[in-house]
């Protein structure tokens, strides 16, 4: 009896110390588990990126000036652009007073040139043409050849007068000469002046004695 009591315990004491073991090895195990866990991966933030339009920079402009350095263009007058255009291919050449006193002069023999195409007075006509001119004039080829140019055919042009009642009174009728312009110091056209073109009514050539005469087309 008192051997089998002993037995018991004896093998009470060994399941006892058998758990005991097997709890400690169960407890080091999830302490080892624990001990090797992978540490938490860290979380990487990727920073937020914004597409921006590509500003490229205007140059600057120039800056109006202030003061009395700044330039203005000066205003002109209607007689002063009338006088640039009239000495536009000699600028610096004819001054304005000059200018002036030319077309006064010009305008008043185009004013007697209208009476007289009007009355159809040769003779008066014949006064105001240049030495030169008359001469060109009174060759019967240069006459010969400007009849065969004329619109309407087999009209005669024998001398000067017939060219002045066929040719130089048809191309003048009705014109409004306003302006002139100057070729060179001592000859000048007297035109009409069109938004693109001038028309050409006369050439006037200054003589030696400083009366401005008309200088006839040429062939």
């Amino acid at each position: 009896m008192k051997r089998t009591a002993l037995v018991l315990a004896c093998f009470a004491t060994l399941i006892f110390v058998s758990c005991t073991s097997a709890d400690k090895a169960v407890v080091e195990s999830k302490a080892e588990q624990e001990s090797v866990k992978p540490a938490a991966e860290t979380e990487v933030v990727v920073p937020e990126t914004k597409a921006e339009p590509v500003v490229e920079k205007k140059p600057e402009e120039p800056k109006p000036q202030k003061g009395s350095a700044a330039k203005k263009e000066p205003v002109l007058s209607e007689a002063d652009k009338e006088y640039a255009r009239s000495v536009s291919n000699l600028s610096g050449a004819i001054s304005k007073d000059e200018f002036v006193e030319d077309k006064k002069d010009i305008m008043m023999i185009i004013d007697d040139l209208n009476k007289i195409i009007e009355n159809r007075d040769y003779d008066a006509w014949l006064a105001y043409v240049s030495p030169a001119s008359k001469q060109y004039w009174s060759n019967p080829k240069n006459l010969a050849a400007v009849a065969n140019r004329l619109p309407v055919k087999g009209i005669k042009i024998r001398n000067m007068k017939d060219y002045f009642l066929y040719v130089f009174i048809p191309a003048r009728q009705n014109s409004k000469v306003e302006e002139i312009r100057y070729v060179s110091k001592t000859i000048t056209k007297a035109v009409e002046p069109k938004e693109d073109e001038d028309l050409i009514f006369y050439m006037f050539e200054k003589a030696s004695s400083g009366d401005w005469m008309l200088k006839l087309d040429t062939l």
